[in-house]
């Protein structure tokens, strides 16, 4: 749902593949620095149970007798387009609204989210005493178009058509300097989503070109997924009072309808009272803990730059590899493994942060017309 039509066209191979790897030496290097630097020698310590891991939850003091401002919740805000990677073809939009429970040990036994969580003590880690803990909730919409949408019957070697909605909930279990996660997705895609309308619609308001072929988008279709996914903290290296680096490292798994596979990647990052890194979070891989980044009650000004790159082992995708139950386009000739880097800034006063960041993907299908990147706005709040 880009704001004009950009990359409507197939591209130029040669061209293309030299855009495809333009930004890589940046992102490695970036990642690389940031990495060596804070494992690296110098001051470093341990992560403790009240350092922020990397895409982890906020920081949080033990439980008070009375419930403070740091023991509440957290609302986030997460945008993704490619038009701010100059593109308008793949994965084109995404939006999550997601909200972070407070401390599951701070509520009262009898609270309803508390005893919910008792329901998913079964699984590792998660209702482990002396761990913070926390459920998300999450409603995520993704659209994704193929490289020319001024066709009414693109090519069927490329992205089709599809619309995604989800309902998500994440359980998060942190301990010293590492977080388990768990996701479950319940969602939807095709027509019933509304994808289509909501694109013309908006197309319309910005006086940009119609998408002609949302009549051959994916069919209605339940998905359902589970991830789990473990971030360890590797290093921290403090350069001064308030300026520090740090590094994580972290694996996943997933299973379902709608991604089958593993990834595994690190980020490194720097800045002035660090905050919870932003803008990393993907609508369309489902909440993570990444989304919040809630900050402490009167705190002041904080900035951070971050870096990362990760790679993907893929079984299943589904807006490539179609349906699961139904007939369906897809593409030929998926690519097996896929890696991608990103670079961020996110900065924040108080309470309030937000966070802007870039991600580019390598090559996902043989014929792709168009770099898969996009570029990530998040906002997030504690109450």
């Amino acid at each position: 749902m880009a704001p004009r039509p950009l990359a409507l066209g197939a591209q130029n191979s040669n061209d293309s593949s030299a855009a495809k790897s333009s930004h890589w030496p940046v992102v490695t290097l970036l990642c690389a620095f940031l990495v060596s630097g804070c494992i690296g020698g110098g001051s470093r310590t341990r992560a403790a149970p009240d350092e922020p891991i990397i895409g982890s939850l906020p920081t949080i003091p033990a439980p008070a007798a009375e419930p403070t401002k740091s023991d509440a919740g957290a609302v986030s805000l997460v945008w993704e387009n490619d038009f701010f990677a100059g593109e308008d073809a793949n994965y084109t939009n995404g939006i999550t609204l997601a909200y972070l429970t407070p401390p599951l040990g701070s509520l009262s036994e009898s609270n309803m989210l508390r005893q919910y969580a008792t329901l998913f003590h079964f699984l590792p880690e998660f209702g482990v005493e002396g761990h913070d803990e926390r459920i998300a909730f999450a409603i995520v919409h993704s659209m994704f178009t193929p490289a020319d949408i001024r066709l009414p019957n693109p090519p069927l070697d490329d992205q089709p058509y599809a619309g995604v909605a989800s309902f998500d909930q994440t359980f998060m279990s942190r301990g010293e300097g590492i977080q388990h996660s768990y996701l479950l997705r319940l969602g939807w895609v095709g027509p019933r989503t509304g994808a289509d309308e909501l694109q013309k619609s908006m197309h319309d308001w910005i006086d940009s070109s119609e998408p002609q072929g949302w009549g051959t988008q994916l069919p209605d279709e339940g998905i359902v997924n589970l991830a789990y996914e473990c971030r360890q903290k590797i290093g921290r290296r403090e350069l001064g009072d308030t300026f520090s680096m740090d590094a994580v490292i972290g694996v996943g798994a997933n299973a379902g309808t709608y991604f089958t596979g593993a990834n595994v990647g690190m980020v490194g990052r720097l800045g002035w009272n660090l905050p919870d890194p932003l803008g990393s979070t993907s609508p369309q891989r489902g909440l993570t803990s990444e989304a919040f980044r809630s900050g402490k009650s009167g705190g002041g000004w904080r900035f951070g730059l971050s870096a990362g790159v990760e790679g993907f082992a893929i079984a299943h995708y589904l807006p490539l590899d179609g349906n699961v139950f139904r007939n369906s386009r897809s593409v030929d000739d998926r690519a097996p493994f896929v890696a991608s880097g990103r670079f961020g800034v996110d900065f924040g006063v108080g309470a309030f942060g937000m966070g802007v960041s870039f991600q580019k993907f390598t090559e996902t299908f043989k014929a792709e017309r168009s770099d898969n990147e996009y570029g990530t706005v998040t906002f997030s709040l504690s109450f």
